[in-house]
């Protein structure tokens, strides 16, 4: 209802738009209608028809403003009135065809239903005026003719207007569906803006973070390498003197008239301690190798069907021994149908032996017992004892390399606390699990799981994707942003010189500012930082702190230099105050407060006389009204320097004969004049290109390698260029300035 309504008045205002063309055709007529009753002279009826059709143009235009249907229904019943009457003062009915003009208009203006009643009150009127006219049997036929060609018209006009309604309507309702699919389509539009900002975002972050992820890999690469360069050392290192060692141990103890008819028994004693020790300390270095290669993944399994139960009377008889000393039961409950695994069989019998090895070791009375049997598609081993228990809040920590209950463990019951972290690597590698479970007095129980179908080999990515597929490359262009983020580096300072310094010369950085440790440290890790960059004029000791680089959370460059703010600069030179041309009256007027507050002479020199002219208004507003002393000249200056000793000293640098850095020197060798305060005018800015740090020192938590240090070096002398010659004066007297 509302989308018809709203096509109602869309059509009533074309409509009306389309009245001041119907208008055009009646003041036409009407000029013609005048032109020939002047050239006739004969017939005053036309000059009248003319002159009510020039009136009923005015009213229906004066209506138009008000209302454009009631000017149409004006328009309409005035034409129709008008060419009615003319066909009496024109007996010959040669007005009548005009009365389709009216009809069509009312039916373009008003709709077809206005048409049609038009037609009939024409035909009415026509009727009415003719019926008493004694022609009237004679000029039948013809009216008879037009009153039926009119209520034709008016006919054909409504059936051609009956689908304008729906068309129009039909029209209204796409174009509102066309507005509200570009609304939704400018939502989206603003929607996909925001998600393309949040996915420009996370790109740039992804690739910060790819590059941490890169750095870390290449840390991991090199901490593999290292891994393995110690594996071989000690392989090599350790294992050939002990095997010197127990060599000759047993040489002594199996076979000592080969050194002596009769060994004392108590070196014979000591030297089966020192062979005991050995063997200890060659497992060991057996266990550390095995665990370093199974991280490493180096550990090369030998898989074959074979049973357990098998594995499990070769692992109790290499402890029978153990348990026997002790005095402890050794209880095996395997049924002899359960399925062969897929296994290694001398590593799954090494994790047996260091699960029974601990049962043996740590248990003083009763003993331990293995059990084995089906769990779905494992064959699951577990194995018992009575022993002490072990807390259920350190159970966790148990399969961890080198970790025991407590310290006092090793002490009384021996171990590396190597065996259960082995085991689980060995378990892991052949797909299955291990875990315990104990508590203090009751016992440990270690249960592992291994599968009874052939395991996955390798559990890689590549497990993913099949080797059949073809690969196909995209032949189309990305239509995401290309992002290039920029390289983060966090500045720490109080102040903002170094970060300004970093924004105007290094294309590409941003800098991130931090004024305290902690927050320095922070930024670098939550921004994946390149380096991490200290100002130390501003800083101060907590500069050289070294807890500041250990605490590093990322093994960044640290990068020490030593900036001064604009007011630390000036201030080596005697000059209280730097101001960089164009000064405006404000800035100049509060540093006058801040430097020497109501002077009553201030001495200004600059070698430009509109300078000095427009210095010297400003200075006309000071409060006190001061006298102003000018100067053009370095020499000038500094003799009014000593002849009037102003209060306040305003100076240029760039100047003829003596500048303003010589001003400055003589000045300060003056004890006379020393001591007046300075405010510098100037137009060169002395952190633009001055030497404004005398060091840059080069850092990282974890050292410098060989590399690092050559790659550092050649960077550092590609950027740093020899000069030739000497610098120039005024260079020399900024960077002595600067650096103090």
């Amino acid at each position: 209802m509302v989308d018809a309504r709203k096509a109602h008045a869309l059509h009533h205002d074309l409509r009306r738009n389309l009245l001041p063309w119907m208008i055009v055709p009646i003041v036409v007529a009407a000029d013609v209608a005048i032109l020939l009753d002047l050239e006739s002279l004969t017939t005053p009826s036309l000059f009248g028809c003319a002159m009510a059709l020039l009136a009923l143009a005015v009213v229906t235009w004066v209506l138009r403003s008000r209302s454009g249907i009631l000017a149409g229904w004006a328009l309409t019943l005035g034409l129709t009135a008008i060419i009615t009457a003319s066909t009496l003062s024109f007996p010959s009915g040669v007005t009548m065809p005009f009365l389709v003009y009216p009809i069509t208009v009312g039916a373009i203006l008003l709709g077809s239903g206005a048409a049609i009643l038009l037609a009939i009150v024409a035909s009415a009127g026509l009727v009415g005026l003719h019926c008493g006219s004694p022609a009237t049997s004679q000029c039948l036929p013809a009216l008879s003719g037009h009153i039926l060609a009119l209520l034709s018209l008016a006919y054909l006009l409504r059936i051609a207007q009956r689908p304008e309604r729906p068309l129009l309507t039909w029209a209204w309702e796409g174009y509102e569906q066309a507005r509200r699919h570009l609304e939704q389509a400018r939502d989206r539009q603003l929607d996909l803006k925001q998600a393309l900002e949040d996915l420009a975002l996370a790109n740039s972050q992804t690739i910060r973070l790819n590059e941490m992820l890169k750095a870390a890999r290449e840390a991991v690469d090199e901490a593999r390498r290292a891994k393995e360069e110690f594996v071989a050392k000690v392989s090599h290192e350790l294992r050939t003197p002990l095997n010197m060692i127990i060599g000759f141990s047993d040489m002594i103890l199996e076979t000592p008239h080969v050194y002596s008819r009769r060994l004392p028994p108590a070196l014979l004693a000591d030297v089966a301690a020192i062979r005991r020790n050995s063997q200890h300390l060659a497992s060991l270095v057996d266990d550390v190798l095995d665990l370093a290669e199974a991280d490493m993944g180096r550990t090369h399994l030998v898989p074959e069907w074979t049973s357990i139960s098998e594995i499990t009377a070769e692992a109790t008889e290499a402890v029978a021994v153990l348990f026997e000393q002790k005095g402890l039961t050794l209880t095996v409950d395997v049924p002899p149908d359960l399925p062969p695994i897929y296994c290694d069989r001398t590593r799954i019998r090494q994790v047996m032996l260091n699960v029974l090895s601990n049962a043996g070791r740590f248990t003083t009375e009763g003993g331990a017992r293995v059990e084995a049997c089906l769990d779905g598609g494992f064959v699951r081993v577990t194995v018992s004892d009575t022993g002490p228990g072990i807390n259920r809040d350190k159970l966790s920590r148990l399969f961890e390399p080198f970790q025991q209950e407590d310290p006092s463990v090793r002490r009384r019951y021996g171990g590396s606390g190597l065996g259960l972290a082995i085991s689980k690597r060995f378990v892991e590698m052949h797909g299955g699990r291990i875990w315990l479970d104990s508590d203090i007095g009751a016992g440990t129980r270690v249960t592992f799981m291994l599968p009874v179908q052939r395991p996955i080999e390798e559990d890689t990515p590549q497990r993913w994707f099949s080797p059949h597929q073809e690969y196909t490359p995209r032949t189309r262009l990305s239509l995401a942003p290309e992002l290039r983020p920029r390289p983060r580096i966090v500045v720490w300072e109080r102040g903002a010189a170094l970060s300004r310094l970093v924004e105007r010369y290094i294309e590409g950085m941003e800098p991130l500012s931090a004024t305290t440790p902690e927050e320095a440290l922070e930024a670098v890790e939550r921004n994946a930082a390149v380096g991490l960059l200290i100002n130390a004029t501003t800083v101060g000791e907590a500069a050289y702190d070294p807890a500041v680089v250990a605490r590093m959370p990322l093994d960044v460059p640290v990068m020490t230099c030593w900036v001064p703010e604009r007011r630390t600069t000036v201030a080596h030179r005697g000059a209280q105050d730097y101001l960089v041309k164009p000064i405006r009256r404000t800035d100049l007027l509060e540093s006058i407060r801040a430097t020497r507050p109501r002077p009553r002479t201030i001495l200004l020199v600059d070698d430009d006389p509109e300078a000095r002219q427009l210095y010297a208004r400003m200075l006309a507003s000071v409060e006190g009204s001061p006298t102003v002393l000018q100067a053009t000249d370095g020499d000038a200056a500094l003799t009014l320097l000593r002849e009037r000793k102003p209060d306040l000293l305003l100076l240029d640098l760039v100047m003829p004969n003596r500048d303003g850095f010589k001003v400055l020197e003589a000045k300060d060798a003056d004890p006379a004049i020393c001591d007046i305060p300075v405010i510098i005018i100037s137009a060169k800015d002395p952190q633009r290109e001055p030497i404004i740090s005398k060091a840059l020192i080069i850092s990282r938590c974890q050292g410098l390698s060989a590399r690092d240090l050559m790659d550092s070096v050649q960077a550092v002398t590609g950027a740093l260029r020899p000069r030739v010659g000497a610098p120039a004066e005024s260079e020399t007297l900024v960077a002595s300035w600067a650096s103090g």
